[in-house]
């Protein structure tokens, strides 16, 4: 997303960039989700290393940081997991990082986010989209026809990202009057959370109007 006026502070948009894998940081064949341990109702994390065979097994995954409670799920998890094969390296070694959320999201008890470490610390979720549904990511009774191009709504799952934005009055201005209903992407707000996609009412005629305007001012979202 470009941006002059619009700037993360101080946390991380989160995605979910399977584009994003390089050399450094091997690809998941198949993967599962750690358990959530029973009787814990509070949210934790844990760093996994871990030690790949040249078929892509497993050798040794050891929770090196992180609460206690949950490392010995994230190892059971860990010791079934399948990585792409190596070419010409015997052992390789990554990170990976486990995030237990409490929640009663989706009729679920609990979630786990499960994050790839590439050699530059940037996290790569893996695993599946965790889409936030529709009532939660607009927060308010969705209109159901655009005002501005009399089009019914059609419905659309989008990338959902955490940060403090800087809100940019000329594009704002615009949204408001030329393409209320873009809704390209779900800001989250400052906490990241489990989701990572939302689910939204859009107008097709919006962002087009959206796309023109933004061609037309470059750097202004």
């Amino acid at each position: 997303m470009r941006s002059i006026c619009s700037l993360i502070i101080a946390t991380r948009i989160v995605t979910s960039p399977a584009s994003l894998y390089c050399q450094a940081v091997p690809k998941v064949l198949s993967m599962i989700t750690p358990d959530y341990p029973e009787g814990i109702n509070e949210g934790g994390f844990v760093i996994c290393e871990v030690f790949l065979l040249s078929d892509g097994k497993i050798g040794i995954a050891t929770a090196i940081k992180g609460d206690s409670r949950f490392q010995g799920a994230a190892e059971r998890a860990l010791s079934s997991w399948l990585f792409e094969p190596s070419r010409g390296n015997p052992l390789r070694r990554v990170l990976v990082s486990f995030a237990f959320y409490p929640t009663t999201f989706s009729g679920l008890r609990n979630k786990v986010v499960a994050e790839l470490i590439g050699d530059r610390g940037l996290p790569i979720r893996i695993g599946p989209r965790l889409v936030s549904p529709l009532a939660k990511s607009v927060g308010t009774a969705a209109a159901i026809v655009c005002e501005v191009h009399d089009v019914r709504l059609k419905v659309d799952i989008v990338g959902l990202g955490y940060g403090l934005v800087l809100p940019c009055p000329a594009f704002e201005r615009a949204k408001d009057n030329l393409f209320p209903h873009s809704n390209r992407y779900v800001m989250g707000g400052c906490v990241v959370q489990p989701e990572n996609a939302a689910e939204v009412l859009y107008c097709p005629k919006c962002r087009q109007a959206a796309a023109r305007w933004l061609k037309a001012h470059p750097m202004q979202e």
